[in-house]
């Protein structure tokens, strides 16, 4: 997968509905500033770390900002966001900066040197959303701004289940069948498994987007439609969010 170089800082984009901005909680002398370990981060560099810093907002302690003997700087653990489900994941602001290929290894990474369980790690799968596959990846898909922050982690949950996702914003086209299908095969001849395909799209006089089941998937190796709607509801529960399901030939 090619490295997308993301945009300067005054370009990023925005973060999903009720997300904050990343940060900044730790005290400079910590062992685990981030600064300290650039060198060990897949996708961190100074650039990238100088990006994040420049959004980062500071914490305050004892009333002082950044400033002073309490100033804070970005941590290890200001990488990360604590998810629905109770998993741990990158802040959706790390995904607007480092390059797509390496979020999942940053993420490895961190949790390593926080001497985490790696079993609770919400991995990206970014190769699971259409949007992030080919030349030119749609970065955006992974957190869109124009959704809840919950229907991005329902996503990720999709796609960590072998479940190939297309993230629509409002006004964004659906995704064609054609262009489905030929992602699973060209999936599978890689050794990519893909349970089914899904596609979270916001028809237009709707205020939040639905599920649609199918659309690109081989029916005889697929579970069933039930089972996929059984599994989409667990994820709702996990996530603390409903959505509607429907049928991908029940597009408008």
């Amino acid at each position: 997968m090619k490295h997308y170089l993301p945009p300067l800082p005054d370009e990023l984009p925005d973060l999903p509905i009720d997300c904050d901005e990343i940060q900044a909680t730790t005290k400079p002398d910590h062992d685990k500033t981030l600064e300290k370990h650039i060198d060990q981060l897949p996708g961190l560099d100074r650039e990238r770390f100088n990006r994040l810093s420049n959004v980062a907002d500071f914490a305050e302690y004892g009333g002082v900002g950044n400033i002073g003997p309490g100033a804070t700087v970005l941590g290890l653990n200001d990488l990360l966001r604590q998810h629905g489900d109770g998993t741990i994941g990158l802040h959706p602001r790390v995904t607007h900066v480092v390059p797509i290929g390496t979020l999942d290894p940053l993420l490895e990474t961190v949790c390593e040197l926080m001497d985490g369980d790696s079993s609770m790690n919400a991995y990206q799968y970014p190769a699971h959303l259409l949007e992030c596959r080919g030349g030119s990846c749609n970065m955006n898909a992974l957190y869109p701004p124009e959704y809840h922050i919950k229907v991005a982690d329902i996503a990720r949950s999709l796609r960590a289940n072998h479940i190939l996702t297309s993230v629509r914003g409002p006004g964004q086209p659906f995704p064609e069948s054609d262009e489905l299908r030929a992602t699973v095969e060209a999936m599978n001849k890689s050794g990519e498994q893909v349970e089914e395909t899904i596609s979270v799209f916001q028809p237009e006089g709707e205020f939040e987007p639905s599920l649609y089941i199918g659309g690109g998937s081989n029916k005889d190796n697929s579970p069933s439609r039930d089972q996929i709607s059984d599994h989409c509801g667990y994820l709702f529960h996990r996530h603390g969010m409903l959505l509607d399901i429907r049928d991908f030939e029940d597009r408008d």
